[in-house]
């Protein structure tokens, strides 16, 4: 075995196992999945991947693999493939951890720019070699000092120069991590992450014994609707909506649902409450609840209702049941939007709303 060939087989093994990881709205989870053949590739695992709603360039999921202390000069290579929904303004890319040996308070992020022409961004399958040749590495760090490379996103170096850089070329990697989402605006949908390979070694795409354990159905029951100052019988609405038309539908209170990470969801019930009227006693109501995945886009919970004439006192309505997510709400992203909407019969009257505290909503999920 040559020189080389005996180097490259002391630093392969030195990977541990992918764990996944999230941010702010991104999510990161374990899926079997395979509606969209996600079983083309890989091991029937995959690492879904979701940056969702950009706000802050700090929203973000990701793969991270530990890494055992392999010097900066020995990492040569790495390629990935995974699945997207759809085009994205980033790809899927690798950030390179690493800090001082000799002193672990002083580390940095080297990452490659997820906007960089050569990195897949399109729906559908996509893959990437990472070429150390190519500019179009930056870094960030804590304690670095005396390096020849500067710091920050503007600063797009070659792998290959932090490789023999005065400072980097002594540190050691102790994390590798692909990842999906920074951006500052749009909605970033689902990557699924099928292959890894890292100097060679392929790092399998399924999660480690301790990530799945607590397989169990977990129910959450919410009350976002009406909330605000006590009162002596425990009833409480929202503001009052009034004045609406028969031009469109109004929302009477909208509430965000947060999901929690890395669970799917198993089921869905509702029970939806909310108090209307109309401003005189001739013309009907129109009303319904609505949800959706990203707070623009409505799916109807419950077809278009009608509150007969002489509506001209406040009366509960009421949708309640459980729902099969489709359409607008699927439910699959980190936080979900529910509201009642409700509309006069035509220009004759104005109809008023509130929504009511009693209403919730009751998910099951399942560890992904």
């Amino acid at each position: 075995m040559s020189e080389a060939e005996l180097r490259r087989a002391l630093r392969q093994g030195l990977a541990g196992r992918p764990l996944l990881r999230a941010g702010g709205n991104g999510s990161a989870v374990w899926t079997k999945q395979n509606e969209l053949s996600q079983w083309q590739k890989g091991t029937g695992w995959q690492a879904k991947l979701t940056g969702g709603l950009q706000t802050g360039s700090n929203n973000w999921g990701a793969i991270f693999v530990p890494y055992m202390d392999m010097k900066i000069p020995d990492f040569y290579s790495a390629d990935w493939s995974w699945l997207q929904t759809q085009l994205e303004e980033h790809g899927v890319n690798i950030v390179i951890w690493a800090q001082d040996p000799t002193n672990r308070s002083k580390r940095v992020e080297i990452t490659q720019s997820a906007s960089n022409v050569n990195l897949a961004k399109a729906a559908g399958w996509n893959s990437h070699a990472f070429d150390i040749e190519e500019a179009q590495m930056f870094w960030y760090g804590e304690g670095v000092v005396g390096s020849g490379l500067l710091e920050g996103a503007a600063n797009l170096y070659k792998w290959s120069e932090f490789q023999a850089d005065v400072i980097f070329k002594d540190w050691v990697i102790y994390r590798v991590s692909l990842e999906q989402g920074w951006y500052s605006a749009g909605t970033f949908l689902p990557v699924w992450v099928v292959e890894l390979k890292l100097n060679g070694e392929i790092i399998p795409i399924m999660p480690a014994e301790l990530e799945t354990l607590g397989d169990e159905v977990v129910t959450v029951q919410r009350y976002p609707f009406g909330k605000g100052s006590l009162t002596t019988d425990g009833v409480q609405y929202s503001t009052p909506v009034t004045g609406i038309d028969e031009t469109a539908y109004v929302a009477i209170e909208t509430v965000t649902v947060q999901q929690p990470i890395g669970s799917v969801l198993e089921e869905i019930e509702f029970d939806l409450e909310m108090d209307i009227k109309s401003s005189s006693t001739i013309k009907h109501i129109k009303w319904k609840y609505q949800a959706s995945d990203n707070g623009s886009d409505w799916e109807d919970l419950i077809a278009e209702q009608i509150l007969a004439a002489d509506a001209s006192v406040y009366a509960t309505v009421a949708a309640t049941g459980k729902f099969a997510p489709t359409g607008n709400f699927l439910g699959t992203g980190a936080t979900f939007q529910v509201r009642g909407v409700i509309k006069a019969e035509d220009g004759v009257e104005t109809v008023s709303g509130k929504a009511k505290n009693t209403s919730y909503v009751k998910a099951s999920y399942r560890r992904a």
